[in-house]
């Protein structure tokens, strides 16, 4: 198995011409820090790809570029990412929902591709065109989220993200369509990789941290509190919007201020006359009736 320039050669095969350049890779081989391992050859929506899997020596450098740099995801439906980092700044990364934007045009080829006659011509071309609709769908979804996460992994040392339960939240079946549509284990599985590869580190925040009963400034945990009973945390002063909307900020506050408690660092809340360097896990009786607001600088 080599590949040269725009061809590669299999086994079986022979040689094959590529759509796209694999200088890339012949240049690794050809100075030594690369070797094939194997190849697959697979097909999708009537295109042929070929899969290398190789060794290959990379540089992982010892810090990140940008030291000192923390961000919180939320996962979310309307947002797919929102994120909080360390000077407080709000980033949303809104998912281009692309099964919702081609549903109606996937029902209509799914239903014309069952109306065709079984071995005939026709429907062998409707397959192709339902494959394609389908291909378009999960490429559009993947070239938005490695956009994202290589933004992030980029920008920040340390990224937290929560441990979500996806395939609980998926037997929901009012919301199941639009959490597959966004995809969320594919997220924290490339901030995974590209964290190490930019030499900084991804956090998780345990499955059942109590992110809604804590406090995003000094980090104190009510003991109960229930959804009507929880503080809303607005973005900026003025700002008019819904419950959810305002609330997703100060979850990514929460898991980027999980983060700085794992390395032993707080930061001083007014709300609650927390001082830096309290305890996180204090337990205290807090919330509207006591006529606290949070407010997050945008």
């Amino acid at each position: 198995m080599r590949c040269s320039g725009s061809t590669v050669t299999l086994p079986r095969l022979g040689t094959i011409h590529t759509h796209e350049s694999t200088e890339a890779l012949a240049g690794k081989i050809a100075e030594g820090k690369a070797r094939i391992l194997s190849a697959s050859v697979s097909r999708t929506a009537q295109r042929w790809f070929v899969s290398f899997t190789v060794e290959v020596e990379r540089e992982v450098p010892d810090h990140h570029r940008r030291p000192r740099t923390a961000v919180g995801i939320d996962l979310g439906i309307s947002s797919v990412i929102t994120a909080v980092d360390h000077r407080g700044r709000v980033i949303r990364f809104p998912g281009p929902k692309p099964l919702k934007a081609a549903l109606g045009r996937l029902c209509r080829a799914a239903r014309a591709h069952s109306r065709k006659k079984t071995g005939s011509a026709n429907r062998r071309k409707s397959a192709r065109r339902l494959a394609r609709i389908h291909a378009r769908i999960a490429n559009c979804r993947l070239d938005a989220l490695h956009k994202a996460t290589t933004w992030l992994a980029a920008r920040y040392e340390t990224v937290v993200v929560e441990d979500l339960n996806v395939a609980g939240m998926l037997r929901n079946r009012r919301l199941a369509r639009s959490l597959a549509d966004q995809s969320f284990g594919t997220v924290r599985h490339q901030l995974g990789s590209k964290t190490v590869w930019r030499g900084g580190r991804l956090l998780v925040a345990e499955r059942f941290f109590p992110s809604s009963k804590t406090c995003s400034g000094c980090g104190t945990v009510k003991a109960k509190a229930g959804r009507a009973h929880l503080p809303l945390r607005r973005l900026r002063p003025g700002h008019r919007s819904g419950r959810e909307r305002c609330e997703e900020p100060s979850r990514a506050r929460r898991q980027w201020q999980r983060g700085l408690w794992s390395r032993g660092k707080t930061q001083p809340c007014w709300a609650h006359g927390g001082e830096a360097g309290g305890d996180p896990t204090k337990q205290a009786s807090w919330g509207p009736q006591a006529g606290t607001r949070h407010r997050a600088s945008g």
